[in-house]
């Protein structure tokens, strides 16, 4: 079977070609098979879950910068691009989509004009103005840099990225995983939890890792257990991370803590170690 704990993901099937016993050797690389198999698919999973909780809280965010938004008739300036390397731009204070004008054979240096043009024509500067660059989803990450260095040669940095999956709602585009991360933990009751050297475990709530305690896989059975019973499904989320001195074993153990504490699915993702993380870790030790 290939499983991770108790949970039972798949089956892998060995076939010779007569029937004979399969020696030791051979049974230990199938097992050994299996569980590269099964953390294969242990992280394609959770990779998947990360990206759902990474889409329903910037769902939220942008719902909330809606309603924001309604209630403020301030102007903002805006770039629209289109996936056939078209690019618009408006000035306007709440219709997305009126007064845009085309940019033909869009450079840079045009990008610019259209900026400067903007400020000539309402006497103002757009260093003061909220910028939203709008992309179609299936648009070229080295376009929105391209825009990107247009505003930058203007120092205006007022500016956020939104792609246009459907009307009404917007993602950022091309999420790095830091940017996934700085977003889910947000919430003070987000549990992060480190793999360390020699089986150690680090764990701490939130975004600052100065409060960063120190534990092991018999104390961590504990806290996940208490994470489960005093914390609400919808606020519960664990973030694990793992050191380069950490171990494969150290890593499916932790997985299987977190299933057999009945964290739900979905409440758990493994995602990268900062160096804000390492250097709490350091710091820890020479406290």
């Amino acid at each position: 079977p290939i499983r991770t704990g108790t949970e039972v993901l798949g089956v892998m099937n060995l076939a010779v070609p007569h029937p004979r016993a399969i020696s030791a050797r051979e049974a230990a690389m199938l097992e050994r098979a299996t569980e590269i198999a099964a953390n294969a698919l242990r992280r394609r999973a959770l990779q998947e879950q990360v990206e759902g909780k990474y889409r329903q809280l910037t769902l939220l965010r942008d719902i909330d910068l809606a309603i924001t938004s309604s209630q403020d008739s301030t102007p903002f300036f805006q770039f629209l691009l289109k996936e056939n390397g078209d690019i618009f731009y408006s000035y306007d204070s709440m219709n997305l989509d009126r007064g845009l004008v085309a940019i033909e054979k869009p450079t840079k240096e045009k990008l610019i004009q259209a900026l400067n043009a903007v400020e000539k024509k309402y006497q103002i500067k757009l260093t003061g103005v909220d910028i939203i660059i709008r992309a179609d989803a299936k648009i070229a990450f080295k376009q929105v840099k391209f825009v990107k260095e247009a505003l930058k040669e203007k120092q205006l940095f007022r500016f956020r990225v939104v792609t246009i999956e459907k009307p009404g709602v917007s993602f950022p585009v091309n999420p790095k995983k830091e940017d996934m991360e700085s977003i889910i933990s947000l919430s003070q009751k987000t549990l992060i939890i480190i793999l360390a050297a020699n089986n150690e475990l680090y764990y701490y709530h939130g975004s600052n890792c100065e409060k960063l305690l120190k534990t092991d896989f018999k104390l961590v059975k504990e806290i996940l257990k208490a994470e489960r019973k005093n914390t609400t499904v919808k606020d519960l989320f664990i973030l694990i991370k793992a050191t380069k001195e950490s171990t494969f074993k150290n890593a499916i153990d932790l997985l299987d803590d977190i299933v057999l504490s009945k964290i739900p699915a979905g409440q758990y993702a493994e995602v990268d170690i900062t160096a804000a993380e390492i250097n709490c870790i350091k710091n820890f030790k020479n406290q």
